[in-house]
């Protein structure tokens, strides 16, 4: 059943010809409520609900002008609001452009008197042709000048930019603590990010890998408090499941990796991160069909959001699918 989306006919206000004396503020809210609401389903729905969709954030951002010009009220929670739901839009732009049948529909159905500034939503193809022109161009300076930079960094690493010890000293500590893990020598792993705690008390890693290390120990009790301290940094809950894995498939365990990394996906459906993780876990379980469709939508995911380094990685475990062997079960 498709999810009934305002088109907010009856409320939107012209604020040039008949304006209200003031606008209770209640109304307002009521409607960012429905717009956040309605948010999570709009890419399944159809070119219609999405333009109706689409015509209430301007009635939304109409409003915000008129309460902050004309009515002594604080909004700067619901601003905060509608900037988040304005992200989330442009993270989903190429979705929302597919059920809207492409770019030129949005053009046709976008206002004369809308601005990318002012009304970024009507203006999703915009956003989505400069992403890829970043990443293609990311790409292409990327390859063209490879073994320039390298020789040049090397030179530079240990001369003009030599990096700051103490973030020399957390590189080691997570590469020996997750080296310890892997070996299963979790007292010394734990040592290791004890000491990396001492040099970066904000790292989310260790506060997950320590949970994890207090549970081999038989400390379980221990352990919640440091999944508790990095969801209160991070702002993305996907990815503490999503780290979770990725430290169990460190530790040679892909099938209890992939039940925390498909937790962080079912989070996010779009988390090219997690897609990333998952095709890894399914090339260890030698699941080659399932690791070709996570390694395709990481792919994708990452190309549509510009993290260049999950679309490469991406590509090269597709081009390397070939030489995995296919197991007994995907044969017949």
């Amino acid at each position: 059943m498709k999810n009934i989306i305002m088109s907010d006919a009856s409320l939107k206000l012209d604020f040039y010809h008949h304006q209200p004396s003031e606008i209770p503020i209640s109304q307002f809210q009521n409607q960012l409520d429905v717009a956040e609401n309605n948010f999570a389903n709009l890419t399944k729905q159809d070119k219609d609900t999405i333009l109706a969709y689409l015509n209430t954030l301007d009635s939304v951002h109409d409003k915000i002008n008129y309460l902050q010009t004309n009515q002594d009220v604080d909004i700067t929670g619901e601003l905060i609001r509608f900037e988040v739901l304005r992200k989330k839009l442009n993270r989903k732009s190429s979705a929302i452009l597919k059920q809207l049948g492409g770019n030129e529909v949005i053009r046709k159905a976008r206002p004369s008197t809308a601005t990318e500034n002012e009304h970024s939503w009507w203006f999703l193809d915009q956003y989505v042709l400069r992403r890829r022109k970043k990443i293609v161009a990311n790409l292409v300076k990327g390859f063209g000048i490879l073994a320039s930079i390298g020789l040049i960094l090397v030179i530079l690493f240990n001369t003009v930019f030599a990096p700051d010890p103490l973030v020399i000293a957390r590189m080691k500590h997570y590469d020996n603590a997750t080296f310890h893990a892997s070996e299963g020598n979790y007292t010394e792993s734990l040592a290791e990010v004890e000491a990396g705690l001492a040099i970066a008390p904000d790292e989310v890693d260790f506060f997950v890998l320590k949970g994890i290390l207090l549970e081999r120990l038989d400390r379980a009790d221990e352990a919640g408090q440091w999944y508790e301290k990095a969801k209160e940094i991070t702002h993305d809950s996907e990815y503490i499941p999503a780290t979770h894995g990725k430290f169990l498939l460190q530790m040679n365990e892909p099938e209890s990796a992939l039940q925390f990394i498909q937790e962080a996906t079912d989070m996010n459906e779009e988390y090219a991160f997690g897609w990333l993780l998952a095709g890894q876990a399914h090339v260890n379980l030698n699941q080659v069909s399932e690791a070709h469709v996570a390694f395709t939508k990481a792919e994708n995911y990452a190309f549509e959001q510009g993290y260049s380094n999950i679309y490469v990685a991406a590509k090269m475990n597709l081009a390397s699918l070939n030489d995995v062997p296919t197991s007994p079960e995907e044969t017949h």
